[in-house]
């Protein structure tokens, strides 16, 4: 307990003062609640019910707007899946979640006793569709429209059963963001693959999917490269940019471009001019590949190319770049070869620029 607390995740604000005797939360602009002697006080609520916009000023409120958001969540879901479709598979993770629900789907699918041709998988991304069609091309998946803030308000659990549909989330809220809070306080975390694997009871030696493009997909991206003016027999693809944690300056990419150059090699930076599954087939080309640590960085784990992983702190809870990589080391992931592998969680560009040159 202490006079003044202070957590700020994501959309999420929580404040206690006074040893919680006065706490205040507030999510994004669509709700704040203050509680006096842990009992609702006031609350403000912002949110669209049945197409109707809904602004509430409280003072001691007691109707459970969570749940209200919940529902509507859940039905909108709900509509944008064919109505015969019983099983719905909610993705509120990122794509290195997906790349992992990809690698154990069987397992996956076995243990919550869904059949392939019952169930939908969905999310708010386009890539996820890219990964299934990869790994699991019988796989449903579609990408919805969804309230981000409202989802991640409302819909906590690994399960609701909701107008006679079943609907799965993965991966929930409360187990990402307890993890977050557990790898930033402790110097000896649990690997998050082993902390997944063991929440969904997957078996870590038992992982079939291997990422095998036909030969017209191949033709077609080096095509493209081709006509971008890249000399396909020399170059080191380069990825950027990441979601998840902090970017860095552009002076950095452009003075280890320049390193690279100098050396020989051309340079392909991966863009949204390429999807995620010509991008990969592109680096399998490669001589080797450096990025941002990112879930699109272990879908490459595979193709077996010297990687050169960047670590910065965490934009979710501003977890160092050092205990970021501790938990999410590649070398820990399926199809890891740790003397490919190269991670650096020091972030100083001059000596980030001399190690990751130095090795080509």
């Amino acid at each position: 307990m202490s006079l003044l607390t202070f957590r700020k995740v994501r959309q999420e604000l929580k404040i206690n003062i006074l040893f919680d005797l006065i706490s205040i939360y507030k999510f994004s602009n669509i709700y704040f609640e203050l509680k006096l002697f842990k009992q609702p006080f006031f609350r403000i609520s912002k949110y669209k019910k049945d197409n109707n916009m809904n602004n509430i000023v409280e003072l001691f409120p007691f109707e459970n707007i969570r749940e209200i958001i919940k529902d509507e969540c859940l039905k909108h879901i709900i509509a944008q899946v064919p109505p015969e479709i019983k099983n719905i598979v909610m993705i509120r993770s990122g794509l290195g979640e997906t790349y992992l629900l990809n690698l154990y789907l069987e397992q996956y699918m076995q243990g919550n006793n869904l059949s392939y041709d019952n169930t939908y998988f969905v999310g708010l991304r386009e890539n996820f569709g890219d990964l299934f069609k990869q790994y699991n091309p019988l796989i449903n998946y579609k990408k919805i429209n969804l309230n981000w803030d409202y989802l991640s308000f409302a819909v906590n659990k690994d399960f609701y059963s909701f107008n006679d549909k079943n609907i799965f989330i993965y991966i929930n809220k409360d187990f990402i963001y307890g993890l977050m809070d557990e790898y930033k306080n402790t110097d000896n975390p649990v690997h998050y693959v082993k902390r997944v694997q063991d929440l969904f009871g997957f078996n870590p030696d038992y992982v079939t999917n291997k990422f095998s493009p036909d030969s017209n997909r191949k033709i077609k991206v080096l095509d493209k490269l081709k006509k971008d003016g890249l000399n396909i027999d020399n170059f080191i693809f380069i990825s950027p940019d990441a979601l998840s944690i902090r970017s860095l300056n552009k002076s950095f990419w452009n003075s280890l471009t320049s390193d690279l150059r100098k050396k020989g090699y051309d340079i392909f930076y991966n863009s949204k001019d390429y999807s995620i599954t010509e991008a990969k087939i592109a680096a399998s080309y490669s001589k080797g590949i450096i990025g941002m640590r990112s879930g699109f960085m272990e879908t490459l784990l595979e193709l077996k190319k010297p990687m050169h992983v960047i670590y910065t702190p965490m934009l979710i809870n501003n977890m160092p770049s050092d205990k970021f990589k501790k938990a999410h080391s590649l070398i820990l992931y399926p199809y890891a070869d740790k003397n490919l592998i190269f991670e650096y969680p020091d972030n100083r560009e001059e000596l980030l620029i001399e190690n990751i040159s130095g090795r080509f």
